[in-house]
């Protein structure tokens, strides 16, 4: 087997990995009251509405993992680098760099693009309004969105990749664990363990929740410094 097709199938699998691990967390959620006491009860789910969200879920699953695996094997050479800008240092250090930066780009990308979703009424209407149809998302619910939009999305960790001009394979694997993990846990509703408000400007729960419910302000997912900085952040 191939180095490219070994890491498209290490990918794959780990996307798959992810998504039944968010199924099986939503599932709690939905079926076996998973954190129901500490979600906000003020706003109900009508029945059925989890599971009428799950054929789009899936659509842009299927998109997702297609287009990862036919980039990274067609331009694993451009993706997949030896060092980042040259730096030579212990491997956990340079993944470790590698995923930091890769998050800081890819949100600070996020945070423009969901901002413009927001300002633009037309684009919010057409795309993102799909995304709010749920004012009270289940974990899962993460990657319910237009197709284009999760399209647009996925632009980010690409751009983030050719401005680092490559990372190693550890540290792309490492930014989709802890890109989904933290998708998966600001969309389930849950208060935020006190661990999570120990990283500073970190998004949590509760800063998430707030854009579902008042639209126009907490557009940053991973980091709340981009509201903070552009001055859209709000407490609710």
């Amino acid at each position: 087997m191939s180095i490219e097709l070994l890491h498209v199938t290490i990918t794959l699998s780990l996307i798959g990995f992810l998504t039944l691990a968010g199924l099986l967390y939503s599932y709690l959620m939905v079926s076996r009251g998973l954190w129901a006491a500490q979600r906000d009860q003020a706003r109900k789910r009508a029945a059925g509405t989890y599971v009428k969200s799950l054929p789009l879920i899936f659509t842009n699953l299927a998109l997702y993992s297609a287009l990862a695996g036919l980039g990274l094997y067609y331009f694993h050479d451009i993706v997949i680098g030896q060092s980042f800008f040259g730096l030579i240092m212990p491997l956990p250090a340079q993944v470790a760099l590698e995923v930091a930066v890769l998050l800081i780009i890819d949100d600070l990308y996020f945070y423009f693009l969901h901002r413009l979703l927001h300002i633009s009424k037309f684009l919010y209407q057409t795309v993102h309004s799909v995304h709010h149809r749920q004012q009270r998302p289940m974990a899962m619910e993460y990657i319910y969105a237009h197709p284009l939009e999760w399209l647009l999305g996925s632009l980010g960790p690409v751009a983030a990749i050719l401005l680092m001009q490559g990372i190693t394979f550890w540290a792309w694997c490492g930014y989709l664990v802890v890109r989904t993990s933290h998708e998966l846990i600001i969309h389930s509703g849950a208060k935020s363990s006190g661990l999570l408000k120990l990283i500073p400007f970190y998004g949590t729960n509760e800063h998430h929740a707030v854009h579902h419910t008042h639209f126009k302000c907490n557009y940053a997912a991973t980091f709340t410094i981009w509201d903070w900085l552009f001055k859209t952040q709000s407490k609710g």
